[in-house]
């Protein structure tokens, strides 16, 4: 697919509030700050981590497809 910016969806940000508010005591009664992200996939399904040959001072960790908050602390 083409590249994209990532936008929450505020159906996805209510079904969120809606199974935190179940699961939980937390009354939420407003949404201050939301945030997306991208599912990033490579080929062999590793990671894609370190610096770029052709960017300078940039470094890749991409390619978690969907485990990053997770794994992205260990790499």
């Amino acid at each position: 697919s083409e590249p994209t910016d990532a936008y929450p969806d505020d159906f996805d940000v209510a079904v969120g509030v809606d199974r935190l508010q179940r699961a939980t005591m937390i009354d939420v009664r407003r949404i201050e700050h939301q945030w997306a992200g991208l599912r990033s996939f490579v080929r062999d399904a590793s990671p894609v981590v370190g610096f770029d040959a052709e960017a300078e001072g940039f470094f890749w960790l991409a390619g978690q497809g969907g485990y990053g908050i997770k794994t992205s602390p260990a790499l």
